[in-house]
C-alpha cells in the first residue's frame, strides 16, 4: 500500500508543480506547494490507512448467551438484526 500511496502523493505534486507553472507562479512558490500538497496527501493516506488496521485488528465482542436467547426468540439471529414487523407510519 505504501508504493501505491507515494505514486499517488507524487502524482498530486507533480499536477500541482505543472498547475501553478503553466499559470505563470514563481518558481519557489510552486516548489513548495507541490511539496507540500504531494506530503499531505501522503501523511493523510498513511493516517487513515493505520487508523483502519487497527479497527480491523480489534476482536470482535462476544455475546452473552442470554443475549442470544432473548434474540431467538424474537426471531432475530444477531444483536442490532432488524425484526420484519413493518414501520410504524
Amino acid at each position: 500500500m505504501r508504493a501505491l500511496f507515494v505514486q499517488i502523493s507524487g502524482i498530486a505534486g507533480v499536477l500541482t508543480f505543472l498547475n501553478n507553472l503553466w499559470h505563470n507562479a514563481s518558481v519557489e512558490r510552486t516548489v513548495f506547494l507541490s511539496l507540500a500538497v504531494g506530503l499531505s496527501i501522503y501523511f493523510v493516506l498513511t493516517i487513515g490507512d493505520n487508523v483502519i488496521k487497527q479497527i480491523l485488528s480489534q476482536p470482535v465482542p462476544k455475546v452473552p448467551e442470554d443475549a442470544k436467547v432473548k434474540n431467538e426468540t424474537l426471531g432475530n439471529s444477531a444483536p442490532g438484526t432488524p425484526t420484519r414487523r413493518p414501520a410504524k407510519a
